[in-house]
């Protein structure tokens, strides 16, 4: 089954800049956040389907600007 979730999010640009600097990353903010929250969510989501007793790695991003 495939999602697509589309959503806008509000960030402090200043702040993201700062971290993804502090980081050493060379990404745009949009990239960064984008990247993290996916990344995050999935992981999140597959880490409780695992502790519940169900098989890990069950999501893959088939499409995306940064992934796919």
């Amino acid at each position: 089954m495939k999602i697509k979730i589309e959503c806008t999010i509000e960030v402090d640009a200043d702040v993201i800049r700062a971290y993804i600097d502090d980081l050493g990353f060379d990404e745009s903010i949009h990239q960064f956040v984008t990247t993290w929250i996916l990344s995050g969510g999935i992981g999140s989501l597959e880490n409780s389907l695992e502790a519940a007793g169900y098989d890990y790695q069950t999501i893959n991003i088939t499409k995306g600007k940064y992934y796919g």
